[in-house]
């Protein structure tokens, strides 16, 4: 009758069971630190690529606000003209008058640069943003500049009322072809589709309050163009751009 012995293995102390628990402890603890600085670090680059982002929109913008403005001055000018000459409509066609009518023709819009603030919103990116001055900068800058395409809006609707007015009174295809073929207006030809004082009283009016909504926007420019400056100065000094 064969007699197996069983080896018995020394009781493991305490002491190495906490050492256990210690070591992997302090192992997810170092990988949990070192995925936290990771993504910290990867946070941190894309804040700075958002605030460069933000530069060049904000560049762009003032850029813009540079054309609309040369544009703006140009059709008061002219404005300025047609309301000179504009009781000289009924009488004949006055070259100076119907050359600068071309003006109220259209105008020209400032279109906001809002590709990097869409991004911020719609991807909670604005959390990313960590600087307080350039966080509050921004989002005061984009509430300007909703309040801004709202009173452009306005402007909108109110020229095109002014096109309907115009339409109905001058006879824009006659004088279109005059200055295409021949590069001037017929002074002995009349322009005009209506005869109506009143009618004709009421387009100078639309006209004259046209002049006052541009010379209004060319104001609002001013501010808009101080407030992107101001924004890209804060986010030079803040982020340490070059």
């Amino acid at each position: 009758m064969e007699v197996h012995t069983h080896s018995h293995t020394p009781r493991k102390k305490w002491t190495h069971y906490f050492w256990e628990f210690l070591m992997l402890f302090l192992a997810v603890f170092c990988g949990f630190l070192a995925e936290y600085k990771l993504e910290h670090t990867i946070e941190q680059h894309k804040e700075k690529e958002y605030i460069e982002s933000m530069r060049e929109d904000l560049q762009s913008d003032t850029a813009k606000l540079s054309r609309v403005d040369s544009s703006l001055l140009v059709i008061v000018n002219s404005i300025d003209t047609i309301l000179m000459y504009y009781d000289e409509m009924s009488k004949g066609a006055n070259p100076t008058l119907f050359r600068n009518i071309r003006a109220i023709y259209s105008y020209p819009i400032f279109i906001y640069s809002d590709r990097t603030i869409q991004q911020l919103k719609s991807s909670g990116g604005m959390r990313l943003i960590k600087n307080k001055k350039a966080a509050n900068g921004i989002m005061d800058y984009d509430a300007f500049v909703r309040n801004y395409e709202n009173n452009g809006a306005y402007v909108q609707r109110y020229w095109e009322n002014l096109t309907l007015q115009r339409l109905n009174i001058i006879d824009q295809q006659a004088l279109d072809n005059d200055l295409k073929t021949r590069g001037a207006v017929d002074i002995k030809k009349k322009y005009l589709l209506v005869s109506d004082p009143v009618l004709l009283h009421r387009l100078k009016s639309f006209v004259y309050e046209l002049k006052t909504y541009h010379s209004n926007t060319l104001r609002a420019n001013i501010k808009l163009r101080e407030k992107a400056i101001g924004l890209i100065e804060t986010l030079i000094k803040e982020y340490h751009l070059k």
